[in-house]
């Protein structure tokens, strides 16, 4: 695997509660003329959501940790709901970080918190799956861009939109009802 000593330090840092960033693109773009075509291929694999991406022990943690994530999501909100359905089954495997990271966004009563909380699940699963051993590598720059996704989502978020987009179906659900 190669490694980029003189590339990953020029990337500006990058917090969960940045608010300048990168876009994914444009990071995709830099990296398309400073690391291999390999580890390109894979990189960009893995931020466009493949599952099939292999030869990277990260990318399988990753997809194993945002697989749990989803599941325990789906069972907790189908539990909050009163769902009783085999397709929402609970899968006891899952950590209890994720478990009650879960269970404070599923039961959050602003839905935008909740989703920052997810958020955050997130980021701090990257910062510390990263590893000592890979600061300069492809792991590295795949971490960058996922957290850059994570920050494009988040930035995405606004309470006014939110509020905009829920008097939209209420609207719209009123005249269906009312007609």
């Amino acid at each position: 695997m190669a490694n980029y000593y003189y590339f990953v330090p020029s990337l500006p840092s990058i917090k969960s509660d940045s608010s300048s960033f990168m876009t994914v693109d444009d990071f995709l773009a830099l990296c398309r003329t400073k690391i291999s075509k390999r580890d390109y291929k894979m990189l960009e694999k893995t931020v466009n959501g493949s599952d099939v991406v292999h030869g990277n022990d990260f990318v399988t943690a990753y997809t194993k940790f945002r697989n749990d994530v989803n599941t325990e999501l789906a069972w907790q909100r189908s539990q909050k709901l009163g769902i009783k359905s085999d397709e929402y089954v609970h899968k006891a495997n899952v950590p209890l970080e994720v478990s009650s990271a879960v269970s404070r966004a599923v039961n959050d009563s602003d839905p935008l918190e909740g989703e920052k909380i997810l958020l955050s699940l997130y980021f701090r699963f990257l910062d510390r799956n990263v590893g000592f051993g890979h600061q300069w590598d492809l792991t590295f720059l795949i971490s960058y861009a996922l957290k850059l996704q994570l920050l494009a989502k988040r930035s995405s978020y606004s309470a006014q939109k939110g509020r905009a987009e829920f008097d939209s179906l209420f609207s719209a659900l009123r005249n269906e009802i009312f007609r």
